[in-house]
């Protein structure tokens, strides 16, 4: 996954962004939670990201996933706690509460869907509504495979 810029240098500088946040000045722990509808790729970017792997099919996150990474930021080393969540209707609200005390929400849509990426838009809602402190917010468009099937997204972007 490459958080926000398309590079792991792009990762690590939001990383250090976030580490001078002010909830995460003492820690050496950040929270970064994946919230999205149902079936945009959000297991998928963490699988890639946290362990390297990519499935082309991976059954749908009942409630929440949890992966850790260890990345180092300026010589310093970060945990990332990350976790996926469902993004079903019927987990919304379980979703919510993996919000509190996240440093970070990546907002995932599929550019092959447009509902998607307007459902973007009450994610980061329901992130702002229910989140603790201040938490940075990344929007990320997936599926750049199947460009080919994009309907209209991108003027939307």
């Amino acid at each position: 996954m490459a958080c926000c810029g398309g590079s792991d240098k792009a990762c690590a500088n939001t990383t250090d962004s976030l580490t001078r946040s002010r909830h995460t000045v003492t820690s050496n722990q950040l929270k970064i939670v994946l919230v999205g509808q149902g079936g945009v790729g959000k297991s998928s970017i963490t699988l890639q990201y946290v362990k390297g792997q990519y499935n082309e099919y991976i059954d749908m996150t009942i409630g929440a996933a949890y992966f850790y990474k260890t990345l180092s930021v300026n010589g310093k080393d970060i945990k990332l706690d990350i976790w996926d969540t469902a993004g079903q209707d019927r987990f919304r609200c379980v979703a919510a509460m993996f919000y509190r005390g996240a440093a970070g929400a990546i907002v995932v849509y599929d550019i092959t869907d447009k509902e998607s990426f307007l459902g973007a838009q009450s994610w980061i809602k329901q992130l702002l509504q229910n989140s603790n402190n201040p938490v940075q917010i990344c929007l990320v468009g997936n599926k750049l495979d199947l460009a080919d099937s994009r309907r209209s997204v991108s003027k939307e972007v």
